[in-house]
């Protein structure tokens, strides 16, 4: 049975919380009364070197194939095509082979990190995609995440529309950032960016009947991320990824409905 007095009157609060992130991956947590943070330094740090492959002699600075000579696979720094600047990478197959370019980077367990960038595909009948596997001291591979794939013919695209968080593994101590290809066909990549994400807080109150709830869990639908209300009704989550779409937040309580609330934002600098 549900409380009467929480059934009409549930009330989830959230304020939006602007935030600013340190270089090291420190979250300043916002007031709660005020929802602002003081300044930081907020500009991306991208962990890659030349991730927009200008600098080099015979081959772009930072940046190794994989496998390095592979049967029907070719490696081309191409000053023809490209986003910005004025170079691009790309991998060519004429059979059912794989290449990709990559760039090892150092990374920290718990911290999350963006990957994105620039794709072009040229009569792929196959899959390209951006992928970074976490591997811990040992070079043992503890996880990979792909970037959905593409194939067919289309022009240059930003994947994604909105930036891929993921968080690194337990024990993990490098990220290998590979643009991959596999299949006949061709893609190029440009202004590739790996580093830490834009991360802040998301605070409020739960009420009922107008009056705070104490001991109500307040979660991030679809995350692990878990809270529980104070004896002012206060919640407070730390560290959340500035995501796109926003947030949904779920409040419960025992006698109580469940309260959704949905278009929550984080907002970074």
């Amino acid at each position: 049975m549900f409380n009467q007095k929480g059934f009409t009157s549930w009330a989830i609060v959230a304020m939006r919380s602007l935030v600013c992130i340190s270089l090291l991956g420190l979250t300043l947590t916002p007031s709660i009364q005020s929802g602002v943070s003081a300044e930081e330094d907020c500009e991306a740090q991208n962990l890659l070197s030349n991730p927009g492959f200008e600098t080099g002699t015979t081959a772009p600075d930072g940046w190794t194939t994989f496998p390095p000579s592979p049967v029907g696979v070719t490696y081309e720094w191409d000053d023809s095509v490209f986003v910005s600047g004025a170079r691009s990478v790309s991998v060519e197959s004429t059979g059912s082979g794989f290449g990709m370019w990559q760039q090892v980077v150092p990374v920290f367990p718990g911290t999350v990190y963006q990957l994105s960038g620039y794709v072009k595909v040229e009569a792929l009948n196959g899959r390209c995609n951006l992928q970074v596997l976490f591997r811990d001291a040992d070079n043992t591979i503890l996880e990979r995440v792909d970037l959905s794939s593409h194939s067919g013919t289309i022009p240059w695209i930003y994947d994604f529309p909105h930036e891929v968080n993921v968080r690194a593994p337990a024990n993990a101590a490098t990220a290998e950032v590979n643009l991959f290809l596999r299949g006949q066909g061709k893609a190029w990549f440009d202004d590739i960016f790996f580093g830490p994400a834009p991360t802040g807080s998301i605070s409020g109150t739960v009420t009922s009947g107008g009056e705070p709830l104490a001991g109500a869990k307040v979660i991030i639908w679809g995350t692990d991320y878990e809270a529980v209300t104070d004896e002012e009704g206060r919640y407070l989550f730390s560290d959340i990824p500035d995501a796109s779409p926003r947030y949904i937040l779920i409040a419960s309580k025992e006698g109580y409905k469940d309260k959704p609330q949905g278009d929550v934002e984080v907002v970074a600098c």
